[in-house]
């Protein structure tokens, strides 16, 4: 399937140039009566025509592509009209494909792949000015070019909306403009062939790890019955227990010797022994900045140890040199 999608873009970057758009209410037009605009010198006339109308929402932006595809699907075609029209008594911008529709390339949507057409809400109350969607915008030849990243919304022509971080559109091979609000801040710009191998990286590993920040011990002098702190390079949200564990002349860290609590909790750092079958605590969470303040036991064994958190989402540990 890429490859065809691939050289579909190849088409529409070749046809774009030719492209001739129609739009009402343009200036050298009258009401009603349509003025052909270029794609590329005139793309600023198309998309101030395809967002008018368009209210102002309140909503939750997604901060990465992958939270966007999450809620979303992506289709990629070309457009060949945008219109006004009324459904159920509301008011949509419907953007309409070229040939059979937006082919869908992440996610599911629409029968066989494709998506004849998506919407948005919008209405036009001026009483001084033409709607710019009347008549509506027709493109002849292959169409703009488009990645859109749409809903299902029943109340809808089409079945589906568009996302309002989520309409994009290029012509010929330049890079893609946002028609809406812009994406979220790690989708790279460029071309739509760009836009789409975001799209494949983000399915492909959709929710890298991640990074554990790193966990810093003072003092670097460490002796039985001690106090140290814990810190990290950066925020890291933990639990307030730790685990102490021997590490052998080989290198090889043996089973936790003693848990560890930091002072959030109880006010005074604390030791306890782990012995026997096994025992619990009550568990809790940390998320108050580092750092934490813990002890050593009494009766610890001079050499090197390992110190892990006990309870937090991502393990962090460090080394200790314990004289």
């Amino acid at each position: 399937m890429r490859s065809s999608l691939l050289l579909v873009i190849a088409l529409l970057a070749a046809a774009c140039g030719s492209t001739v758009v129609e739009v009402g209410d343009q200036p050298g037009s009258s009401a009603g009566v349509s003025a052909a605009l270029d794609c590329t010198d005139d793309q600023e006339v198309i998309i101030a025509a395809m967002r008018s109308g368009r209210p102002d929402v309140d909503y939750q932006p997604a901060a990465s592509l992958a939270e966007l595809l999450g809620r979303t699907a992506a289709v990629f075609g070309g457009i060949n009209s945008v219109s006004r029209q009324t459904f159920d008594d509301e008011t949509w911008t419907v953007f309409g494909g070229f040939g059979g529709g937006f082919e869908v390339i992440a996610g599911e949507a629409g029968d066989a792949g494709f998506v004849e057409t998506f919407s948005t809400s919008s209405s036009w109350a001026s009483q001084y000015q033409v709607d710019p969607l009347d008549p509506p915008i027709s493109i002849e030849g292959l169409g703009v070019g488009v990645i859109a990243f749409i809903e299902p919304s029943p109340a809808a022509p089409g079945g589906h909306v568009v996302d309002i971080q989520g309409l994009f559109i290029a012509c010929d091979d330049e890079p893609y403009v946002a028609v809406f609000d812009s994406a979220p801040a790690d989708t790279p710009p460029g071309s739509l062939t760009e836009l789409m191998d975001a799209i494949d990286a983000t399915l492909t590993d959709p929710d890298p790890p991640p990074s554990v920040p790193e966990m810093r011990i003072e003092p670097e002098t460490l002796t039985a019955g001690g106090e140290f702190s814990v810190s990290y390079d950066g925020y890291f949200s933990r639990g307030g227990y730790y685990l102490l564990s021997r590490i052998d002349s080989d290198g090889d860290v043996a089973a936790p010797e003693y848990l560890l609590e930091s002072h959030h909790n109880p006010g005074t750092p604390q030791v306890y022994p782990i012995a026997g079958d096994g025992w619990g605590v009550d568990d809790y969470g940390v998320d108050i900045a580092a750092p934490d303040r813990l002890v050593l036991p009494d009766d610890i064994d001079a050499g090197r140890w390992q110190l892990c958190t006990a309870n937090a989402i991502q393990e962090a540990c460090a080394d200790l040199q314990i004289g």
